[in-house]
């Protein structure tokens, strides 16, 4: 046997015509093809849930939907002052502080912004935090001071002359140089 779904308001109808009177639960359900419990449990929950006929649900949503319109406006409102000030931060650090004061303002160890957040908001690149220049080795000073000495006295060179003539002097470094 297949069940039967009513709607609200075919269950209405039948428990209005339970309320009237004018005729038995059970001839109306025999009418209707349903059980008699059925529609005494309809009739039930109908005079049970009578009085917020009467209670103004209305005003009440619409002072909480107000509210919450509200709030939102508000929010939006702090989201766009909090992205202007954002915005107004980067552009004033980026023109008055060079990069190493900017670079001392990152705290790596702090819980509540990431290490590239930080660096984002600071106008600084996150590869420049981690790099440490290497200090020149003095034997490659030494070969740029005789290449420059070298093309100072013979400007006429070119560099497979000066790799020749440099050759017969150094060794195995002059690539890298």
């Amino acid at each position: 046997m297949k069940r039967n779904a009513y709607t609200p308001d075919e269950k209405a109808k039948m428990v209005l015509e339970t309320l009237r009177g004018e005729r038995t639960v059970n001839e109306i359900a025999s009418a209707h093809n349903i059980h008699p419990n059925m529609l005494s449990r309809w009739k039930r929950e109908a005079e049970s849930n009578l009085y917020m006929l009467f209670q103004d649900d209305t005003a009440k949503k619409r002072k909480e939907e107000k509210a919450h319109e509200e709030e939102l406006q508000s929010l939006y409102a702090k989201i766009g002052q909090l992205a202007t000030q954002n915005e107004w931060l980067k552009k004033k650090l980026a023109c008055e502080m060079n990069v190493p004061e900017r670079k001392a303002l990152i705290e790596t160890d702090s819980a509540e912004l990431p290490v590239s957040t930080q660096a984002e908001l600071l106008g600084l690149n996150r590869s420049s935090l981690y790099y440490k220049a290497v200090a020149p080795d003095e034997e490659d000073l030494k070969i740029k001071r005789m290449i420059d000495e070298l093309y100072t006295a013979h400007p006429e060179f070119g560099y497979r002359r000066m790799c020749v003539w440099l050759r017969g002097r150094i060794h195995k470094r002059l690539g890298r140089v």
